[in-house]
């Protein structure tokens, strides 16, 4: 591809995230499907411009309305195009002459050339620095302004530190699947496959992995060794202290990342009901477990209109597992273009849906079992306020502290950090503890 061609991939691009809900890189990977004449380089230079756009969007979107004279951001359409534009300029330090050239190509496959008012904007950003001593925080940490009262309730002076670590690249976590053999083993397999790791700092499954490659085509991979499993999502579900023996409930499943470190940590003996509403997330389950080797799960489809499986199964579980579907604004690393299409009515939205489940799954904990919720949001309105809520209407569960659970599902795990944690509850962020942002409660029911 051109240069120029290039670059309409990336406004192209752009445009379609505007339009379509989809996380970015499932977007990304649509739209290269139906141009296999894009090469390897090609596919990696324009997906690096759209991420670095996207991770940068407030401050060039503050840096063309200030150009264009408008008072404040939102109040005229900053086009895909003027993004683009700005991210030549400001994070690529391109001329003015070099943008100009990549805008005249036109036709099939190069952008239309700059009309005036694009020439105008061109001219007036070029130098410019990304960030500016003017903008405000969320301008700089990149998020919208409207969330500022909420996430200054969870972080307080250290707000703008812990958005500005979402704008970070994701690593890319591997979990050890313990049916099989040590993390040490392993890590020497990864390495004379080309993937160098190291441990991660806080879960003992975690190798992390130095590189960004590909690893699906891994023989590692293929054999069921690791899986991809962000360190977070590995803590939450070690400190669902699910062991041999335990009948567990993995309510929200989905692909089934957490319930395949539940069936390690049982060692296969025991049972797990992998459950969720929609049978197309669970599909995908069956040939992971296979490859993982793990034999003590069963799957069920759940009724969105009914709870008769539930009713069914009152009392009989050990350990209720709930990662509850949510805002997201924990992986915003992996999917940075959610954060603008998020509004306060989804947030409202969610927190109505996490208690409806919780009141759903609360009769399927026996007494002195434990339900353990789990996000990845951050907002204290998904996470605090909705556990508030069901203890309120179900005294009978009590939080356990982060630290007591953590003494008793790690303490003695070999390669476990410290506990990253000193409340009721733990929250886990890329800025504190380099993963995911996750949010976990661990609830016990009394006799």
């Amino acid at each position: 591809m051109t240069p120029g061609a290039r670059i309409k991939a990336v406004i192209d691009l752009l445009d379609c995230m505007e339009n379509d809900g989809a996380p970015v890189d499932r977007l990304i990977s649509t739209y290269f499907r139906s141009r296999r004449y894009a090469g390897s380089k090609d596919r990696k230079m324009i997906t690096g411009q759209v991420y670095d756009i996207l991770r940068a969007r407030a401050a060039l979107d503050w840096w063309i309305v200030q150009t264009k004279g408008e008072e404040s951001v939102g109040e005229g359409p900053v086009t895909s195009r003027e993004r683009v534009l700005a991210a030549l300029l400001i994070i690529n330090d391109e001329t003015v002459e070099a943008v100009t050239d990549l805008f005249k190509v036109g036709g099939t496959y190069g952008p239309v050339p700059l009309d005036e008012g694009e020439s105008t904007l061109v001219e007036a950003l070029s130098g410019k620095s990304l960030l500016d001593p003017a903008q405000t925080p969320d301008v700089r940490a990149n998020y919208p302004a409207w969330l500022t009262p909420s996430l200054s309730r969870v972080f307080g002076e250290q707000l703008e530190a812990e958005m500005s670590a979402l704008n970070t690249r994701a690593t890319l976590d591997l979990r050890v699947n313990m049916l099989k053999p040590s993390a040490d083993h392993v890590k020497d397999v990864l390495a004379a496959q080309g993937v160098e790791t190291l441990p991660t700092t806080i879960s003992p499954w975690g190798l992390r992995s130095l590189g960004h490659q590909r690893i699906d085509h891994l023989k590692a991979m293929q054999d069921g060794l690791v899986e991809v499993q962000d360190e977070g999502s590995q803590i939450i579900a070690l400190l669902v202290g699910a062991k041999s023996g335990m009948r567990v409930v993995d309510y929200c499943a989905g692909g089934g990342g957490k319930t395949l470190a539940l069936a390690a940590a049982m060692e296969n003996k025991g049972y797990i009901f992998a459950l969720d509403t929609s049978e197309k997330r669970l599909s995908g389950l069956p040939p992971r477990l296979k490859r993982a080797r793990a034999h003590n799960v069963e799957l069920q489809v759940l009724s969105e209109k009914d709870n008769l499986w539930e009713q069914a199964h009152e009392g009989e579980f050990d350990r209720v597992l709930v990662d509850a579907p949510c805002s997201g604004l924990g992986a915003w690393r992996r999917n940075p273009g959610a954060r603008w299409r998020l509004t306060m009515q989804d947030i409202e939205q969610h927190a109505i849906r996490q208690g409806e489940i919780l009141e759903r799954v609360a009769g399927l904990v026996r007494p002195g079992g434990r339900l353990v919720y789990a996000t990845c949001s951050l907002l204290a309105e998904e996470n605090e306020d909705v556990i508030a809520g069901f203890i309120k209407a179900h005294p009978e569960f009590s939080p356990v502290p982060v630290r007591q659970i953590w003494a008793e599902t790690l303490g003695a795990i070999k390669g476990a950090g410290p506990c990253p944690g000193d409340g009721e509850f733990l929250l886990l962020t890329p800025a504190q503890n380099g993963t995911d942002g996750f949010f976990t409660a661990i609830l016990e029911r009394r006799g």
